[in-house]
């Protein structure tokens, strides 16, 4: 029975291997265009909003550059499985490379995640608290950034450390795998924490970003409001003006 069913997803994973393989040029094409365009675009980014040339995000230009400095690391780093696993090669036998290589691209999209993040606690606290100055100065920002980069290569650590080369047992070719050293007691806690430092700062970002919506939908009514207001104004003052410039003109025809 075993012998049977070892037999059948073989040929399953076989038939996977077929399609695959019809499909590596487009596939690998695609893989290669989005990263070459996301490189170049988030370099275009990363110059504009390093050199101050976007003063309309002047508050946020710091977060924006790391996040685009984030995202080129990931875009070399993301097509390197694909490129390996599409085309049934082997990586590299070393587990310097594999750790180097899980390290990069976790933390790279770890990274990209707290810095929008920030972005939003940033807009978040401008919006809700403009007079505090707690998002104000350059230093606090290049901290925030500083602890960012620290917290996600930190975060990840394990992961490279853990991270080591193994060949398929029926792929028959060599990937990077990542093994944590945690006992079977801890694994439902290690799969808790790796899904909670993803679901966790996107969680937090729409929750800054609804408060956000709601606090400019509140102040477009506010402005809708006063904008009505204007109007009925200045319609009552013409109205007072029209009617005093009737009086005046009956007050003189009468005396004439």
């Amino acid at each position: 029975m075993s012998a049977n069913l070892s037999l059948e997803v073989k040929q399953q994973i076989l038939e996977r291997v077929n399609i695959t393989a019809k499909l590596q040029i487009p596939i690998l094409s695609l893989f290669g265009a989005m990263a070459v365009a996301g490189i170049i675009l988030n370099s275009i980014t990363l110059y504009i909003f390093i050199t101050g040339k976007s003063s309309s995000w002047k508050g946020v230009r710091f977060f924006v550059a790391s996040l685009a400095a984030a995202d080129i690391l990931f875009c070399i780093a993301s097509p390197v499985f694909a490129a390996f696993y599409l085309t049934n090669t082997s990586m590299p036998d070393s587990r310097v490379f594999c750790g180097v290589w899980r390290l990069i691209h976790e933390s790279a999209f770890l990274i990209s995640l707290l810095n929008t993040l920030a972005i939003a606690i940033e807009r978040f606290v401008v919006i809700y608290y403009p007079t505090s100055g707690l998002s104000s100065g350059r230093v606090k920002r290049l901290i925030a950034i500083a602890v960012i980069w620290c917290s996600g290569f930190a975060i990840d650590f394990e992961h490279a450390i853990a991270t080591k080369p193994e060949i398929h047992p029926y792929y028959n070719f060599r990937l990077c795998v990542s093994r944590p050293s945690l006992s079977l007691s801890n694994v439902s806690l290690f799969v808790a924490l790796s899904g909670a430092r993803y679901f966790l700062p996107v969680t937090l970002i729409l929750i800054f970003y609804a408060l956000l919506a709601v606090k400019m939908h509140r102040r477009k009514e506010i402005g809708a409001q006063i904008s009505n207001r204007s109007r009925q104004l200045m319609t009552r003052r013409r109205n007072q003006v029209s009617c005093t410039h009737l009086s005046l003109l009956s007050a003189e025809q009468v005396s004439s």
